[in-house]
């Protein structure tokens, strides 16, 4: 059997989608694999995690992003069950460390995961830029860019950009993170640190904002200040994913946006 933790969230449930005999654990379940045989577990994803960057709560961060995650992977070193988990590309922040608590409680477990690199069976960590594509939830307040601002324009709603639109982000399909976490079940080695999985794409936002001009001609956009924190560029240099992972899925971004936006219409068209 395999775990997967985060089961009901956006990354979780597409990951789910590719594997079989799951055990699926999210916050009301989380700790249910101690009622588990640790023998019948070949495998643990652990994907949950409070994701929230503007996230404020550090007790609340360090309880279900650091905690939980350090006691589930002792669990696993005890057990040697080989470990696949989500790290963050906000660790970075604009390249000198962290700007808020959600980038430093993932800092904190990677930093924990590297201290015991040897006590794992393996482990392999995995830092995700911008991840976007179909079960992402487009309508709560702090949800990503993509799914929001398509389905703002489906809804006739007014789109909210903080700064110029030149940002750019290396936005990266649903599809090509799974795709390559799946791959993690046959790597029997360790990553000696996270690795960045981003394909090295550069989209700003205004390039965003015009695709979905081409669909929606009255689009409402609204251009406001920049906050505090923001991160002005990123983008990854996937020279170290293409070495460990020879030929990964790549759905490139206008493919990903295209099959994002007929997902949401299924969805939530009215």
């Amino acid at each position: 059997m395999i775990i997967v933790t985060g089961s009901e969230g956006f990354i979780g449930k597409n990951l789910v989608s590719r594997l079989n005999d799951v055990v699926c654990l999210d916050a009301d379940n989380r700790y249910d694999y101690l009622r588990l045989d640790p023998e019948d577990i070949t495998h643990v994803y652990h994907m949950g995690a409070i994701s929230d960057t503007t996230c404020d709560d550090l007790n609340l961060l360090h309880e279900h992003n650091v905690i939980y995650s350090i006691e589930l992977f002792e669990w696993c070193i005890e057990h040697q069950i080989p470990v696949s988990y989500a790290s963050s590309a906000s660790i970075y922040g604009n390249g000198s460390g962290p700007l808020n608590y959600y980038a430093i409680s993932k800092l904190t477990v990677d930093t924990w995961v590297q201290d015991h690199i040897y006590d794992f069976k393996s482990v392999h960590g995995y830092r995700f830029f911008n991840v976007y594509g179909p079960f992402q939830r487009p309508d709560h307040a702090y949800a990503a860019v993509i799914p929001k601002w398509i389905w703002l324009a489906m809804n006739g709603g007014v789109i909210e950009v903080y700064g110029d639109g030149n940002q750019t982000r290396d936005f990266t399909f649903i599809d090509n993170v799974t795709a390559v976490a799946v791959k993690s079940l046959s790597k029997v080695s360790s990553n000696a640190e996270p690795i960045n999985l981003a394909y090295g794409n550069s989209v700003s936002l205004n390039q965003i904002l015009n695709k979905l001009r081409s669909i929606f001609p009255l689009l409402r956009v609204e251009y406001l200040s920049l906050r505090d924190g923001d991160v002005r560029h990123s983008q990854n240099n996937p020279k170290k994913l293409f070495q460990y992972f020879s030929e990964p899925e790549s759905v490139d971004f206008d493919q990903g946006f295209d099959l994002t936006y007929q997902w949401l219409k299924s969805a939530y068209s009215k």
